[in-house]
C-alpha cells in the first residue's frame, strides 16, 4: 500500500437507505395429517414450523419434530431448510435439508403434507432510519430491522435468546438491550459458559458459601445474585451441561437461588439475556438441550446476520474500528485513512470470523498498514468437509447434479435471488438459468 493510498480518505456514498422491507407473501395449506384442512398465510422473512408452540406455524402431529423445518423469502425465491428433524423432510419421495420451493410443491413430513403455493404479493416492514444503536454499526436493511426489533423489545422484561455465528457481535447486543432497557442502571452481568470448568458452572451460577466443597475458602456470590436487579447475559448457552439445565430452569421459574451449603434462598429480579452459536432448536430435536429451558428462554429470538449477508456495512465498519484504533493508538503513528481500493478487496473478503475478524483486519492494517486478509487463520471455523469434497465419491453423473445444484445455490444467494444478475454472472442466458433452477427444484418435487 502506497503513501499516497493511505493518505487518501475513503469516500462512501451508500444507496438511500431503505423506508421498509417487503417479503413475498405465501400459503401452506395442509392436504393430510391431523390439521388437515387448515390454510395459514405469511408475509415474513422466516417461517419457522413444528410441533413446538413457539413456531410460526403450529402442528399437531407427533411424527413431526419439534422444530422441524423453515421457509426462508428473499426476493421472490423461497427455500426449504430442514432443522436436523428427526423423520426428515421429504418431497417427492426424496429426503431434501435444503432447497428452493416452486408453486404447488408437496412437503411430507410425518404424516402431515403440507401444500406450498406463493400469493403474488407482498407484505412490508417499516424500518427505523438508523446505523447504529450503541456500540453496533451497521445501516444495512437487515441491521435496521435488527434495530426495530431490539428496541420493541428492549423496554419489556421478556428473556431473550440472541442467536449467531462466531463474531456476530451477540454481547454487543446483549449489552445495547440492557442499556436501553429499564434495568440500564442496574449491573450488566456475563457468564461465558464456555469458560467455566464444569466442576466450577454451578457456583458460577448459584454462587457458594464458604466450606461448601474443597478450596472453597470463602463465600462466593453467583452470577444472578451479583446482577442485582440487573440483567444476566449467559454468553453460548449451547454449551451448559445437561445436568446443570434443570438447576437453571428451576432458577428462573422461581426467580430465586440457594447457593452451594447454604440453605438461605436469594431471591432474584433480573433479565436473563442468553446467546449462542449453535442451534437450540436443533439440540432440543437431539435432546441435546432441554425444551422446557429453551422456551423459558426464548421470550423473545433475534438472528444475527453473518457479515458476508451485510457487505454493505463493511465501509461504515471500517471507518468504525479506524477511528477507535487511532483514538486508542493516543498521539502514535497511525493509519489515518484507507484507501478504496483497500476497502472493495475487504468487501470483497468471506469474512468467516465476522465482524470480529474484520476489526482485528483494520487494527493491523492501522498499525501495519497491511491487513493481511487472506492469510487470515480460519480459527472461529469447525473443521468441515467441502460439499465438492463430498461428491468425489459420487457416480459422475451424480456428481456433476450434485455440482450443478451447489453451484446455482451460491450463485442464486450471491446476487439476493436477481435471476437476471445471476445470469449475467454466470454468462448464461436468464431463461436457461430457469430452466435449470426449475429442473433441479422439479427433479426433487415430481
Amino acid at each position: 500500500m502506497s503513501d499516497s493510498q493511505l493518505n487518501s480518505t475513503v469516500s462512501v456514498k451508500p444507496d438511500k437507505p431503505l423506508d421498509r422491507l417487503v417479503f413475498d407473501r405465501f400459503e401452506l395449506t395442509v392436504v393430510n395429517g391431523p390439521d388437515k384442512g387448515a390454510c395459514h398465510c405469511f408475509g415474513q422473512e422466516v417461517v419457522q414450523i413444528g410441533t413446538a408452540r413457539s413456531n410460526d406455524l403450529v402442528l399437531n402431529d407427533r411424527t413431526v419434530s419439534r422444530f422441524h423445518l423453515k421457509i426462508e423469502t428473499e426476493k421472490g425465491t423461497f427455500t426449504l431448510v430442514d432443522l436436523g428433524s428427526t423423520n426428515g423432510t421429504w418431497i417427492a419421495g426424496i429426503r431434501v435439508e435444503k432447497i428452493f420451493l416452486s408453486d404447488e410443491a408437496i412437503l411430507d413430513l410425518g404424516v402431515t403434507q403440507l401444500k406450498f403455493r406463493p400469493l403474488g404479493d407482498a407484505a412490508t416492514v417499516e424500518l427505523p432510519l438508523q446505523d447504529r444503536l450503541g456500540a453496533i454499526v451497521g445501516g444495512s436493511a437487515k441491521m435496521r430491522e435488527l434495530y426495530g426489533l431490539m428496541t420493541k423489545v428492549a423496554l419489556s422484561n421478556l428473556s431473550v435468546i440472541i442467536e449467531g455465528e462466531t463474531g456476530t457481535g451477540k454481547e454487543l447486543v446483549a449489552r445495547a438491550l440492557h442499556e436501553t432497557g429499564a434495568r440500564s442502571d442496574e449491573r450488566f452481568e456475563i457468564l461465558d459458559c464456555c469458560a467455566v470448568p464444569d466442576t466450577l458452572m454451578e457456583s458460577e451460577l448459584f454462587g457458594h458459601v464458604k466450606g461448601a466443597f474443597t478450596g472453597a475458602d470463602r463465600d462466593h456470590a453467583g452470577v444472578f445474585e451479583r446482577a442485582k436487579g440487573g440483567t444476566v447475559f449467559l454468553d453460548e448457552i449451547g454449551e451448559l451441561k445437561l445436568t446443570l439445565q434443570p438447576k437453571l430452569l428451576r432458577a428462573l421459574e422461581n426467580s430465586e437461588v440457594r447457593r452451594l451449603g447454604d440453605e438461605r434462598v436469594v431471591r432474584l429480579d433480573i433479565r436473563v439475556v442468553a446467546a449462542t452459536n449453535r442451534s437450540l432448536r436443533g439440540m432440543v430435536n437431539k435432546g441435546e438441550f432441554r425444551e422446557d429451558l429453551y422456551y423459558r428462554l426464548a421470550g423473545f429470538r433475534l438472528q444475527l446476520p453473518a457479515l458476508r449477508d451485510r457487505v454493505e456495512d463493511i465501509p461504515l465498519l471500517v471507518s468504525h474500528f479506524l477511528n477507535l484504533s487511532n483514538a486508542r493508538a493516543a498521539g502514535r503513528a497511525t493509519v489515518a485513512s484507507i484507501d478504496a481500493e483497500t476497502v472493495r478487496t475487504l468487501v470483497r473478503h468471506s469474512w468467516p470470523g465476522n465482524v470480529r475478524q474484520l476489526k482485528n483486519a483494520v487494527e493491523r492494517l492501522a498499525v501495519m498498514g497491511v491487513a493481511d486478509i487472506d492469510e487470515e487463520p480460519r480459527m472461529n471455523e469447525a473443521p468441515h468437509e467441502s460439499p465438492m469434497d463430498g461428491a468425489l465419491r459420487l457416480p459422475f453423473r451424480e456428481a456433476k447434479e450434485a455440482f450443478e445444484l451447489f453451484y446455482l445455490d451460491a450463485l442464486i444467494k450471491r446476487h439476493a435471488g436477481n435471476v437476471s444478475e445471476a445470469a449475467s454472472a454466470a454468462e448464461i442466458h436468464p431463461k436457461s438459468l430457469g430452466r435449470m433452477l426449475r429442473r433441479h427444484v422439479v427433479k426433487h418435487e415430481l
